[in-house]
């Protein structure tokens, strides 16, 4: 396992978890991967094949909201991959990190928590009309 910087090309061709199937519109659009490309982020590489990429958009100040994109060939690597972000997230120069869940989605909220997140609210129609639960990690 091995972490290197993001990079565009890294999105090609990714196969996303499941949960994470709705973003494959996203990472198709160009204006998407472009600001993606501007945040701090890097991809987790297993036997050459991308299994994760995160990053953190700034939002002002000391804040900022996680990114993070996890393929279908992750599940196996997840303990790894945990200790992995957990220490992007601890060496991060910000203050406050904030991710967004689908509140439905009960693995993320279980991983949120592992990474030293709390959850704050639930936000009505977040997104396409669904509840997500806001979380926040603050040092």
């Amino acid at each position: 396992m091995i972490v290197i910087p993001f990079s565009l090309h890294h999105l090609d061709g990714f196969e996303l978890q499941d949960r994470q199937e709705f973003m494959t519109t996203l990472i198709a659009d160009k204006e998407y991967r472009e600001g993606l490309a501007k945040t701090e982020a890097y991809s987790v590489l297993c036997d050459g094949v991308c299994v994760m990429m995160a990053g953190l958009h700034n939002a002002g100040g000391s804040r900022a909201l996680v990114w993070c994109m996890l393929s279908k060939y992750a599940t196996r690597q997840m303990f790894g991959l945990s200790k992995k972000i957990r220490t992007f997230l601890e060496l991060s120069k910000y203050q406050r990190i904030e991710a967004t869940i689908e509140t439905n989605f009960k693995e993320g909220h279980r991983w949120a928590e592992l990474l030293g997140m709390i959850k704050e609210a639930d936000m009505p129609n977040y997104y396409e009309g669904q509840t997500y639960s806001l979380y926040a990690r603050c040092k």
